[in-house]
């Protein structure tokens, strides 16, 4: 897998977020969207890596697959969401310097 091939979907969600909520394209907002493709490329890097070694452990590629899905949904979710909620300030616009 390449290491580009979550941007598309973060990229659409994105996009989708920020027509969803009237959200004008500006610095902050594309300093979030940064954060967000960061945040969906390590996700995936840490469960192909974790899948090729399944992969390399068990020799079935459907079976790796199910094991890093099973096996590394929770660290990836909470990853993300203590980044979510790290980057809510921010996104909020709450204190000095966040007025538009």
């Amino acid at each position: 897998m390449h290491d580009a091939a979550p941007l598309p979907a973060a990229l659409a969600g994105i996009v989708w977020m920020l027509f969803a909520t009237h959200t004008p394209l500006s610095v902050p907002a594309l300093t979030g969207a940064i954060m967000c493709m960061g945040v969906a490329t390590a996700n995936s890097v840490l469960v192909v890596s974790f899948a090729r070694e399944r992969l390399a452990a068990c020799g079935n590629a459907v079976q790796a697959a199910m094991e890093a899905g099973a096996t590394r949904f929770r660290p990836v979710l909470m990853t993300a969401l203590s980044r979510i909620i790290g980057m809510a300030p921010m996104a909020l616009a709450f204190g000095e310097g966040g007025e538009q």
